[in-house]
């Protein structure tokens, strides 16, 4: 069964339309905001969506206690950027995570992220490409679309949308070769 992970799920409206659309794979929600799981809850029962798993906490905290290759597809929408200088090392996609997030996926897995932070963006760039865990599809340093590959949305990439607010939105594939994720760590 395919299973697909979220990491802040926000208010929920990619999550329950991508479980709606596929009842026959599994998904897992992550978000901090304890207020917003009540939400995806009701969205989820709304429609009928019995194929996900909740949870409430800090995704660097809970991502590592998935098992090795339990997932085939991250998503991961417009994360935090921690605008102050001081709250930087809050920031959610540094290169310790992206082991965390390469250690969960599958070998040839997909990792799908966005943001309107295009400082951010670039960050995020140099976090998933630096270490030799992923390969850019759109090639070094490249942002792509997704949008045919994966039609739902979140709220924040419709209100960009309906805003002329630019984003990007960059797609990365777990390479297949063996790899040394302990040193990869210590590395980044």
């Amino acid at each position: 069964m395919r299973r697909e992970l979220e990491i802040g799920f926000g208010r929920g409206h990619f999550m329950t339309a991508r479980a709606a659309a596929n009842p026959g794979a599994a998904f897992v929600a992550i978000e901090w905001r304890k207020k917003w799981q009540g939400d995806l809850l009701a969205k989820l029962a709304r429609v009928g969506a019995t194929n996900v798993e909740v949870l409430t906490g800090d995704a660097a905290e809970l991502v590592p206690r998935f098992d090795v290759e339990s997932f085939d597809c991250v998503h991961i929408h417009f994360p935090d950027p921690w605008w102050k200088r001081r709250h930087l090392r809050r920031r959610l996609l540094d290169r310790h995570f992206v082991v965390e997030i390469a250690r969960v996926l599958k070998p040839g897995g997909t990792v799908y992220v966005q943001t309107d932070v295009l400082d951010y963006a670039k960050v995020v760039l140099v976090s998933f490409e630096g270490l030799g865990l992923f390969q850019n599809i759109a090639g070094p340093l490249g942002y792509t679309t997704w949008r045919d590959e994966i039609p739902e949305r979140s709220l924040r990439e419709m209100r960009c949308a309906r805003d002329g607010t630019p984003f990007v939105q960059m797609k990365f594939v777990r390479r297949a070769e063996s790899m040394d994720l302990r040193r990869a760590a210590r590395e980044g």
